[in-house]
């Protein structure tokens, strides 16, 4: 921890001061160990989340007709336990050690905003069109979008601001052939289009280098790096 090779403290006072280096060296060494190994635990729960939502689907009609059973959506409930726990969880990591937010993925996969983008877009829609969703169902889709929220509350650490617009939202026709889709399509647009943490999930999105079409189209995923230059990073 010191390198003084052939030197050797001559008086009292050099001596001291070559234990004070020789802790405080063994000091920073130890805690760069410590720092480092739960940073390094919590990338990978990072990536581990994504996976759990993107497993559902890679967009969010596609989460949709995963999830959807018999109309209850009793799977994605079931799912939301699990998974709002891991969001607020990971919340917290990332308020601890916000270097977490330089934790970039190049896979869509392992891509913690492409997914916590796509599973807010479909709780949206689904709580938004669905007139007879279970209350179960609907209390647990709320906790999950308060956690995803609260997740988003962390990224003014990572200096990520609000868009200045809103992201573009696609039309919903998919969307409507879904027995629970009981609203008209451009009223759940609409609420998609004023959600109030939307235009920082764009921005998130974004900073992570991904285009927010990726969100809706999975297959434009890897085209992050090209197109409309205001979408790129």
């Amino acid at each position: 921890t010191l390198g003084v090779g052939d030197f050797v403290p001559g008086n009292g006072w050099a001596r001291i001061l070559t234990v004070v280096a020789s802790a405080n060296g063994l000091l920073l060494f130890t805690m760069s160990i410590t720092y480092a190994i739960p940073i390094i635990s919590a990338a990978t729960e990072k990536r581990q989340l994504a996976l759990t939502i993107n497993a559902m689907g890679e967009s969010p009609f596609d989460i949709c007709r995963t999830t959807v059973g018999s109309g209850d959506f009793a799977t994605l409930a079931s799912q939301l336990e699990q998974i709002g726990s891991a969001i607020a969880d990971a919340g917290q990591k990332h308020l601890a050690y916000p270097i977490l937010h330089y934790f970039h993925s190049a896979d869509t996969m392992t891509a913690l905003p492409l997914a916590l983008a796509r599973l807010d877009q479909t709780l949206t829609i689904i709580d938004s069109a669905h007139q007879s969703l279970p209350d179960d169902t609907r209390a647990r889709i709320a906790i999950t979008r308060r956690n995803i929220a609260h997740f988003l509350g962390t990224l003014e650490s990572a200096f990520i601001r609000p868009s200045a617009r809103n992201p573009h939202i696609p039309a919903l026709d998919d969307f409507i052939a879904f027995d629970f889709f009981g609203a008209p399509a451009q009223a759940v647009r609409e609420q998609l289009m004023h959600t109030d943490h939307q235009k920082l999930l764009h921005a998130y999105v974004r900073d992570d280098g991904w285009r927010w079409e990726a969100v809706w189209h999975a297959d434009n995923a890897d085209d992050a790096a090209t197109g409309d230059p205001d979408e790129r990073r």
